[in-house]
């Protein structure tokens, strides 16, 4: 099997970010990187799994904003998703400063010790949040705002890993409240570059990379709002609407 590196750029309108990837038993070719006009570019770019051989990736990635190649920070939870982009960055030999958020939960000590370990195996900077609240109710936007607020301390841009599920998930929540809405691209310092990729993209790296990320059993609890959109009216809208990913792309400002 040869191994041959692909390198490119994410260019935004401030700076760029190089990163070097590994692809195993592949050509590297074709890297398609067009300019959208305004100074961004979008990156489609292919990814040979190398247990199946024949399995293509496909990364689309945009980014806004400077992410400057001395320091940036990546939001990261032990989740699939998070740890996803994590080992793919450090593929591509990239090392972002991990931050993790610790909300007071048994999942929660359990991710930080697994957070923890990953970061020492690998080197990598990781810097701790924590709260002591327990809140009874309105846990989702008490956890949020104690996140971002934990994540403005820092004077660096940082990534999180939200996808184009998540998109979906709160174009349907707004909705039922009255409006229609969906994740910005970026709001301060934080940078959300992977809202055009679903989620299963997250899951086959994992799987073929056999990248470690550890489960948070309360995304099964249907006492939380966004977890039961996303088990029980997502699919029955998809039913009812099978283009509603594509209707959300076209609504999140690029």
């Amino acid at each position: 099997m040869s191994l041959s590196t692909v390198k490119f750029k994410i260019i935004s309108q401030n700076g760029h970010l190089e990163i070097g990837f590994l692809i195993m038993n592949a050509k590297s070719n074709p890297i398609f990187s067009p300019h959208d006009g305004q100074g961004n570019a979008m990156l489609l770019y292919y990814f040979l799994d190398y247990i199946s051989f024949f399995c293509i990736f496909v990364f689309m990635i945009k980014v806004l904003g400077k992410i400057p190649k001395v320091e940036f920070g990546l939001a990261c939870s032990g989740g699939v998703d998070s740890m996803a982009i994590l080992d793919f960055l450090i593929r591509g030999r990239y090392y972002p400063h991990v931050l993790y958020f610790n909300h007071n939960t048994e999942h929660g000590h359990d991710a930080e010790k697994f957070i923890t370990n990953y970061c020492k195996e690998n080197n990598l900077k990781l810097s701790i949040g924590r709260t002591d609240l327990k809140p009874t109710s309105n846990k989702e936007k008490i956890w949020s705002d104690l996140r971002y607020e934990f994540f403005s301390k820092f004077d660096f841009p940082i990534i999180t890993c939200h996808h184009l599920d998540d998109c979906v998930e709160t174009y349907i929540f707004t909705c039922l409240r009255g409006f229609q809405s969906v994740i910005p691209y970026s709001k301060g310092n934080v940078i959300r570059p992977f809202l055009m990729n679903e989620k299963s993209l997250f899951e086959s790296w994992c799987v073929s990379k056999n990248v470690p990320f550890i489960q948070d059993e309360s995304n099964d609890c249907l006492d939380y709002s966004r977890n039961r959109i996303r088990h029980e009216i997502v699919p029955q809208a998809l039913k009812v609407n099978p283009g509603l990913k594509t209707v959300v792309r076209k609504m999140i400002n690029v």
